[in-house]
């Protein structure tokens, strides 16, 4: 499952919070400012912005060689 969320740093500080909007709420700054920073890089030597996409990695499944029955494991982790 992809896991998306928004990240400020403020001077090595991080926040997150899952919408542009919340965000905003978390600084204690208006909407509009938090679109500002992020979209216009306005007061970008104070505040950084960055959208977070996580993509799970796959493995693929491990299949282990016949045993003297003749079954074979199959292993999903």
């Amino acid at each position: 499952m992809v896991k998306k969320y928004w990240e400020a740093d403020i001077k090595g500080h991080i926040i997150v919070a899952p919408t542009l909007k919340e965000l905003a709420n978390k600084l204690m700054i208006k909407p509009s400012m938090i679109e500002g920073v992020y979209y216009r890089s306005r007061l970008e030597d104070k505040i950084k912005i960055r959208k977070v996409i996580e993509e799970p990695v796959w493995t693929p499944p491990s299949v282990k060689l016949p045993n003297a029955q003749g079954f074979f494991e199959i292993s999903f982790d």
